[in-house]
This record gives C-alpha cells, structure tokens and sequence, in this order.
C-alpha cells in the first residue's frame, strides 16, 4: 500500500498538471499541428494528444475542433499568472 501525499504535493502535482495542459492546448492552437506543438513543447508527439484529450475530458471542449479552440485559447490567455497583481480600486 502506497502512502497517501500530503495535501501540499497533491496542490503542486496539481498545478504541475494544470500548467501543463494549458501550455499543450496553447502550443497546439498556435501552431494547428500536434508534432508541431509537441516539437515546440520538448515532448512527444502522444503527449500532446493525451494532454489534449484530457482538456476536453475536463472542459468538454476539444482543441482540434475550431470553434472550441477559439474559445478555449482566449479563456487560458487571460488566467492569472504567479506573481502578478491587479490594480485595485477602493472606495
């Protein structure tokens, strides 16, 4: 039996895995190619499938079709990115 990770590796593993995806489906709409995307992101060319698969098992949009990539691309383009803040305005 396998000991359970502590909730802080689990959050890394997690956000690991989410970077990843992200970058494969904004690799993979830049380019329109998965050997190209694979190419650009240093892996193999089944990762960026798989990768791409498991977007659309978790978003229910699949990036090799155009209407679903265009609005998965500007939806990851705009996510916070670690280390930048928005202006706030107070009252």
């Amino acid at each position: 039996m396998r000991p359970e990770p502590c909730g802080s590796g689990r959050t890394f593993l997690f956000a690991l895995s989410r970077r990843r995806l992200i970058e494969t489906v904004l690799a993979y709409v830049g380019t329109g190619s998965v050997s190209l995307a694979a190419q650009r992101l240093y892996c193999y060319r089944n990762s960026v499938l798989h990768r791409r698969a498991r977007v659309h098992q978790l978003t229910g949009y699949d990036p090799a079709i155009p209407a679903a990539a265009a609005t998965l691309a500007p939806a990851l383009n705009c996510r916070p990115r670690p280390g930048h803040t928005t202006a706030r305005t107070g009252s």
